[in-house]
């Protein structure tokens, strides 16, 4: 009976184990822009923030890619380390057109796992 029990505990555990096992994301990205509502013309300044979550990647900060839709990349400053795992970027950017501009940000890993993460600004 004891030795049933005890069997029973450790599938459950394993279960429980199993369970936990989730797929994690190439990175955590966070974008925020200066401005809230730009015109047409405007310069924006979007700071990206960028954790990871595999401690020991490979993939160098140059290889995350930036997708515009009604903005213009002006300049980028280089991939600066803020924290044990975070880096930081600033984007300047020319609001182009007006109506619903963004920035996508993608980064793949050779890892399981790739972040995209899309900033939408509202252009008048």
């Amino acid at each position: 009976m004891i030795k049933k029990l005890l069997i029973a505990a450790l599938v459950a555990g394993l279960m429980g184990i199993a369970g936990l096992a989730q797929p994690v994301m190439a990175c955590d990205i966070v974008q925020k822009a200066d401005k809230v509502n730009p015109v047409v013309g405007d310069t924006i300044k979007v700071t990206v923030t960028l954790t990871r979550t595999h401690f020991n990647c490979t993939v160098p900060m140059e290889a995350t890619q930036f997708k515009f839709v009604g903005l213009k990349l002006i300049s980028q400053t280089a991939w600066t380390k803020t924290g044990a795992n975070t880096w930081q970027a600033v984007l300047t950017l020319k609001a182009l057109t007006a109506g619903d501009a963004s920035i996508t940000t993608t980064r793949s890993c050779i890892k399981p796992g790739e972040h995209v993460d899309k900033l939408v600004i509202k252009v008048k």
